[in-house]
């Protein structure tokens, strides 16, 4: 995996920001096709609760648990 300095990063998520609001229909799908897979997983039982998502995503949300 390649590593990049978080400036990189972030200019280029802002970028990817500002080309999905040039294309709001994507975004759209994109935000459809979520709301339907969470749809499917709490139909399917596969879900957690705040403490539990909170302990998955420390290691991204910079916290530890």
């Amino acid at each position: 995996m390649r590593s990049e300095p978080t400036t990189t990063l972030g200019r280029r998520a802002i970028d990817l920001l500002a080309e999905l609001e040039r294309n709001r229909e994507s975004v759209l799908i994109a935000q459809l096709e979520g709301i339907a897979h969470g749809d499917q997983a709490v139909e399917d039982g596969r879900t957690l609760t705040q403490d539990e998502a909170m302990q998955r995503m420390a290691r991204w949300l910079g916290q530890r648990r």
